[in-house]
């Protein structure tokens, strides 16, 4: 039987053992990291929790993090400003096991997203023999605000709270983990969409050099994601302030008396907050790929992409919902015309890639997250090119970890008696943060929200599931009865997880040379091919 309770450095606390499926694993819920940053903690760096007395009780999720509510039922409840607290799941029957650790970062960009609703995902991991961990942090204005006041108050620099409060919960998971019968020398981190910009920066930062082994990124290897510097970012920060009405000039006092829910606006989108951590000389000094070249060496990497979540256009998004597609044969072949520039005829593209009126938006879509997309917004990190290049630059500048590249095409079944149908964006393609059923094995009829799965969708989300634990627990995702998963470092292997599951290997034909060449000059990383 799993352990109930564990002596964090803090104090004991107590878990809910969990049933069903997952039965043998105890969830704690709601244990703090870090002091509640209000007051006078509001944009500051965070502060470790008080120890307390007795057994803490942690059987339910503490409050998200300050976002708006988005959605017909909104993206988090409860949401407040005490927010730094983390989840664990673990089935180790003593504090004396030492299991692999994960540590999970939630998606919504830097903006949104919560710890809550995900144990049924996360147990997957958790019934492999992995002790997982789910860290939140502050988010938006209270989590990337840069202003003159705070530098002036923070030795010159201000902003990265949101990292500041992931290094704290990583200081945290390397005191602690242990008594949960978690390995401090193995530990993964990983996250989705918003969730890799985290774990990224935390596998990247100097702050965590040689204390992480392996980051796993669904829909974000953030190689080539830019961040401002200070003086910009307090730029940003000012006009956001001027954007819902507030005093950018006013003194700090009056700023952290202001009312959480005012500093979230009123009808601002999601897209007009501040969303970006800021380059720091000790924290994260210059941009990711600077940090990627300095301070990764042993690493380990799976990155996923999935089918329909690239952009043709990198549309700047105003709201939630799926782009419009290429709408027929001479609006496909105008615009990879103007894309791709001499290449066009270099590589005969009409008669390399045929499409007629009914196709050309699938396969405008396809091609995108392939590699052949405008540059900007999220489609360098929602390339699958993007990502093989980098098994690449791995191997030639030395560097000793391995790049695992997904490839998940493989479409999910509309919701039972959803009165939204599909996109038609979506008919034949997985959107955004679809991939998670395949990679977490929830593809089961009986969870919610219910959805038509096959046999077939089932087999496959548990052996994708197989390969991100082994993955975890060693660097190397394979095993014998899987097909063999090749690292990008060797020859641009990926596995495509489709009709089935098929593994790839070098470049397959003039399409995959011709994605090569664009994608490597569009984004100056030619020297890795």
């Amino acid at each position: 039987m799993a352990l109930t309770k564990a002596k964090t450095i803090y104090g004991e606390v107590e878990g809910v053992a969990l049933s069903g499926r997952n039965e043998g694993l105890t969830e704690f819920k709601g244990i703090p990291f870090a002091l509640p940053p209000v007051g006078d903690l509001r944009w500051a760096p965070p502060q470790r929790p008080r120890e307390w007395e007795g057994v803490r009780l942690c059987d339910h999720d503490a409050p998200a993090a300050m976002q708006p509510q988005i959605g017909p039922n909104g993206m988090a409840v409860n949401s407040s400003e005490d927010c730094l607290y983390l989840n664990v799941i673990t089935g180790a029957e003593s504090d004396k096991e030492r299991r692999p650790v994960f540590i999970w970062l939630h998606g919504g960009g830097l903006t949104v997203g919560s710890v809550h609703n995900s144990t049924d995902r996360l147990a997957s991991l958790a019934r492999q023999g992995i002790v997982v961990i789910q860290l939140a942090q502050r988010l938006n204005v209270f989590g990337c605000l840069s202003l003159p006041q705070l530098s002036k108050e923070q030795g010159g620099k201000s902003g990265n709270y949101i990292l500041m409060d992931l290094l704290m919960g990583f200081e945290w998971v390397c005191a602690n983990a242990a008594a949960f019968g978690g390995d401090v020398e193995n530990i993964t981190v990983g996250g989705t969409s918003g969730g890799t910009i985290k774990a990224c920066a935390l596998a990247a930062s100097p702050a965590t050099l040689g204390k992480i082994k392996r980051v796993v990124n669904l829909s974000g290897l953030q190689w080539l994601r830019e961040n401002p510097g200070q003086a910009e970012a307090e730029e940003l920060g000012r006009n956001y302030l001027k954007l819902i009405g507030q005093d950018a000039d006013a003194p700090l006092e009056e700023l952290r008396k202001i009312p959480a829910q005012q500093l979230l606006g009123e009808n601002i989108s999601v897209y007009d907050m501040p969303d970006y951590l800021v380059s720091d000389e000790n924290l994260f000094p210059g941009n990711f790929r600077h940090n990627f070249d300095k301070n990764l060496s042993h690493i380990d990497f799976l990155n996923t992409c999935t089918s329909g979540e690239a952009d043709e256009f990198a549309r700047k998004r105003t709201k939630p919902g799926d782009y419009s597609m290429l709408r027929n044969r001479d609006e496909f072949y105008a615009h990879f015309k103007e894309l791709l520039g001499e290449l066009y005829e270099k590589y005969d593209f009409e008669n390399l890639v045929v499409v007629s009126d009914q196709t050309a938006g699938e396969v405008g879509a396809r091609l995108a997250s392939l590699g052949l997309a405008m540059p900007g917004k999220s489609n360098p990190e929602r390339d699958v090119m993007v990502n093989r290049i980098f098994g690449k630059y791995l191997e030639k500048e030395g560097k000793d970890g391995k790049a695992y590249v997904a490839y998940i095409s493989r479409p999910i079944p509309p919701r039972e008696n959803d009165p939204k149908p599909l996109p038609k964006r979506l008919e034949k393609m997985l959107a955004h943060g679809g991939d998670a059923s395949y990679v977490f094995a929830t593809a089961i009829p009986e969870l919610p929200p219910k959805r038509d799965w096959s046999e077939e969708d089932q087999k496959i989300a548990v052996a994708y599931n197989r390969y991100l634990g082994n993955f975890i627990k060693t660097g190397d995702p394979n095993e014998p009865g899987l097909p063999h998963w090749s690292p990008a470092n060797e020859n641009y292997g990926y596995l495509e997880v489709g009709d089935n599951l098929i593994t790839r290997e070098g470049l397959t034909g003039k399409l995959d040379q011709l994605i090569l060449e664009f994608t490597s000059g569009l984004y100056g990383i030619g020297e890795y091919c």
